[in-house]
This record gives structure tokens, sequence and C-alpha cells, in this order.
């Protein structure tokens, strides 16, 4: 096999690779605030209540349930976490 061709399958494996990993950075994306903090089925940012962080159960401590109405989004979360209706989805990875 020739330079050119070994050039040619390296430039294709490359650009397959490069497609890949854009798609699956892309994906991770779409993860949204209810998705551990609420339920998913309803988009409803109110987290669980629990006396503890249940990772189980996705609870978190505190009295969410209690004091925001159903339908609750980031905003509503502001007013007791200044700041959080700000956040990114990089807080779920750090």
């Amino acid at each position: 096999m020739s330079n050119v061709q070994y050039r040619q399958r390296f430039l294709i494996w490359l650009g397959v690779a490069t497609t890949f990993l854009l798609t699956v950075a892309s994906a991770g994306a779409s993860i949204s605030c209810y998705d551990c903090h609420g339920t998913r089925s309803a988009m409803d940012f109110r987290p669980t209540d629990a006396p503890y962080r249940n990772i189980t159960t996705g609870g978190f401590q505190g009295t969410h349930r209690n004091h925001l109405a159903i339908g609750a989004n980031a905003t509503s979360c502001a007013k007791c976490h200044p700041g959080s209706n700000s956040y990114t989805t990089s807080i779920a990875m750090g």
C-alpha cells in the first residue's frame, strides 16, 4: 500500500472519529435540571424531599415539594438558591 493510500485511509478515519466525538458531545447537552432534581415526565424541577441527599430516590434535604408549586422551574429555585437559574448542564459533570 502506498503512502497516498495510507494518508487517505487516515484522513477518512480521522473524519469518522471527529464526527463521532462531536455527535457524542452534543448529545450530552440534552440533560435538564428536572432529570436529576425533579420529575422528568412532568418537567417538574422540585426535588423529592428527604432528610439527606439520597442518591437512590433522588431526594434532597429540604421541603421543596411543600413550598413550591407543581411545574416549578429554574426561576422558582433561584428564590432560595441565588444564581441557580443561570446554571448550565455542566453542573451535572462537576
